[in-house]
């Protein structure tokens, strides 16, 4: 098994072994087990995206947001990180959208995550990612099947990207865009439309939150050069 896996690899880099995790093949592994999976894999090591989606063999582009949104649910952005996660995110929300499976540029598959901001993000996810696992369950599972909210949940994913990009040093400027992205991904996952909705709610909020930023913005320009 340690061999095909190896194969099926897109030639790592020298110094990144191949997934020869006995866990990598037991899909589906629970959210919580595939993330520690990761750091099992990195051993101290830096690791590609693409080595990282090869671990997590049959969940692997949807737990990736996961993976990259948990970590910014909270108040205080994360300052230099949400540009780059936010153009993956942005990808993965058009596909969606279109109907495709998640998928990366050869070149952003290549991308190099630091194992210090590895083991950053996948320690932060697992804390929350334990308590996911006791919430979720297959619920309204149309808003999965159906391919309207298929495009729903591309587009909402897309949007929230696009707004989790932006450098803005606000509270929660990082945190409403990712927790949108996190309950729509996780309930696709999980056929939970439960989750999904929650996130389609929780993504208007977060365009309310930034129409109110541009406003204020907008108006304090206006007060400023009067």
């Amino acid at each position: 098994m340690g061999a095909a896996m190896s194969a099926s690899l897109s030639e790592p880099p020298p110094e990144t072994p191949p997934v020869s995790l006995p866990e990598a093949a037991g899909f589906p592994r629970s959210l919580s087990k595939s993330l520690e999976d990761i750091l099992t894999y990195a051993d101290g090591r830096d690791v590609t995206l693409a080595n990282i989606v090869e671990v997590l063999q049959g969940r692997g582009f949807n737990l990736l947001i996961l993976l990259i949104t948990i970590p910014f649910c909270q108040p205080v952005p994360l300052p230099g990180l949400s540009t780059p996660f936010g153009l993956v995110l942005l990808l993965f929300g058009v596909r969606i959208a279109l109907g495709k499976e998640p998928r990366l540029p050869r070149r952003l598959l290549d991308y190099r995550v630091p194992h210090a901001t590895l083991a950053k993000l996948v320690n932060a996810a697992l804390v929350v990612a334990r308590r996911l696992e006791r919430l979720t369950k297959p619920r309204l599972v149309f808003f999965h099947t159906w391919r309207a909210f298929e495009i729903a949940s591309g587009l909402a994913i897309a949007i929230n990207a696009f707004l989790f990009m932006l450098p803005l040093p606000i509270p929660f400027s990082n945190g409403l865009p990712a927790l949108s992205m996190l309950l729509i991904t996780l309930g696709r996952m999980e056929g939970d439309g439960y989750a999904i909705v929650l996130g389609y709610i929780v993504t208007i909020l977060t365009l309310a939150y930034f129409a109110l930023i541009g406003w204020g913005g907008t108006e304090g320009l206006q007060w400023l050069f009067k």
